[in-house]
């Protein structure tokens, strides 16, 4: 019986129709790879991408009204169908191929430390490539930007990165793209978890997946093997129970990966969350001790006395791949020509941080009162910003902040949920600046936000006033 109530619904009429109009709309742009640029705007438009962006945002909008629920069923899983299998498709080719972005600098980096090299040492990477056999040479933009410049991430990240070194290349290689598709699954399953956005959970799970695939960056933490899922699903575990002293820890594990998550333990401090704090603090202590002892005491203070930004070539900081206030700001000072504001730009992009952060806080500040969730994903878009490494596939982070808006059952939320995820595709920077204003407008004029969210939080606990 179970079995049958599982299997019932992909045998429903209206679900086959719908698949099937996914496949004909969908398909022939897949094998077409079409794409047009719009040159007014500067920006690539990849049509493929903005149809299923509209296909899931009309379907949202149409389950809301309760209406072809059976058709959107089907047609969400015909596109995350179609997605999965072009996924696939990529991913055999670098499962079978060594690429040098990212995963080659992750594991050259990994092997640096296991054969306990000097990492912030650039000429420690030429005996390095002496004792790995690639089946290419490497190219001139990544020798300068990962050989010449040695190791540019903090010596704690080397214990995530240390056991790459143990395995020869292509079996690294394969055991990194596991791991790396391995949290997506997770991060869709755990999102299936805490988000409860529909009653028919086969509704539900194909909206979740449909989202997670499509998002803006997900295709490319895969062809780069990025550690955004891992992040994400710490991200996740965080934003579960923000107050729990376990987010403390789960924080101190996401900051190993990419330093960009510190920013979030700006929630605990304003918010006076003393508890994950404390373990943060303590997690923290614990990790650098760790890595001291993996690295040793010198090569580990040698990060701070020889910073990695000092050998990062400028032009990293500003290059169009980049989504920071910092790169953004440079880019377009560089193209209007104004030199003297170049010159500033440390001091300009210095203020303009601590303004956002001031704000930021004190929104984070007031939403606690009301929405304890809100508060804390109001420092997703911030990290974004102000971190100065931001790159277009760190936009899985703002999955989060996305689905908590369509918890929300009104339509407000969702031409919110459809324009920032459109946004978003365009330009993360932007995104991330609309979305961290408007909350901040909400909060400081006592507006509501993510209403349902905290109604369903307060129901559900018998110690809520």
């Amino acid at each position: 019986m179970h079995l049958k109530s599982i299997i019932q619904p992909i045998l429903n009429r209206d679900f086959i129709l719908g698949y099937m109009a996914s496949l004909v709309l969908l398909l022939p742009i897949y094998l077409l790879h079409i794409n047009v640029n719009v040159s007014i705007l500067t920006f690539n438009v990849n049509i493929l991408s903005i149809v299923q962006i509209i296909i899931l945002c009309t379907s949202l909008y149409l389950i809301k009204l309760k209406k072809f629920e059976e058709n959107i069923l089907g047609i969400l899983s015909g596109v995350a169908s179609l997605i999965l299998a072009f996924y696939f498709r990529s991913l055999m080719h670098t499962f079978s191929n060594i690429v040098e972005w990212d995963f080659l600098c992750f594991y050259l980096n990994g092997k640096a430390t296991v054969d306990r090299l000097s990492l912030y040492d650039p000429s420690s990477f030429s005996n390095v490539l002496s004792n790995v056999h690639l089946p290419f040479n490497l190219s001139n933009s990544f020798y300068t930007g990962a050989i010449q410049t040695g190791v540019i991430y903090p010596p704690t990240t080397m214990l995530l990165l240390a056991p790459l070194g143990y395995m020869d290349v292509n079996t690294a290689n394969i055991v990194w793209r596991i791991f790396v598709l391995s949290f997506l699954v997770i991060d869709i399953i755990l999102l299936n978890k805490i988000f409860k956005i529909h009653e028919s959970k086969w509704i539900q799970f194909a909206i979740i997946v449909t989202l997670t695939l499509i998002f803006p960056g997900s295709k490319g933490t895969l062809d780069v093997s990025q550690t955004n899922f891992f992040v994400l699903f710490l991200l996740l575990l965080i934003y579960k129970e923000p107050d729990n002293w376990k987010a403390g820890i789960y924080l101190a594990i996401a900051v190993i990966v990419k330093p960009i998550p510190l920013v979030l333990s700006l929630y605990f401090i304003v918010n006076k969350k003393w508890k994950p704090l404390f373990s943060f603090i303590i997690s923290g202590m614990v990790i650098v001790l760790l890595s001291i002892i993996q690295l040793g005491f010198n090569n580990f203070m040698t990060y701070f006395t020889s910073p990695p930004v000092l050998r990062i070539p400028s032009s990293s900081f500003s290059e169009d791949v980049n989504q920071s206030i910092n790169a953004v700001f440079s880019r377009i000072s560089l193209q209007m020509g104004l030199d003297s504001i170049l010159k500033h730009m440390n001091g300009i992009v210095l203020i303009l941080t601590l303004i956002l952060v001031i704000l930021a806080c004190f929104a984070s500040f007031k939403l606690a009162k009301t929405n304890t969730k809100a508060s804390f994903l109001i420092f997703l878009p911030l990290s974004l910003l102000i971190f100065p490494g931001t790159l277009t596939h760190y936009a899985v982070h703002l999955i989060p902040l996305l689905m908590a808006m369509i918890l929300i059952k009104d339509m407000t939320s969702l031409i919110y949920f459809s324009t920032f995820l459109i946004i978003i595709y365009f330009s993360l920077f932007m995104a991330s600046f609309i979305i961290l204003s408007v909350i901040i407008i909400y909060a400081f004029l006592n507006i509501p936000i993510f209403t349902k969210l905290e109604i369903k939080r307060d129901l559900s606990n018998p110690n809520s006033q």
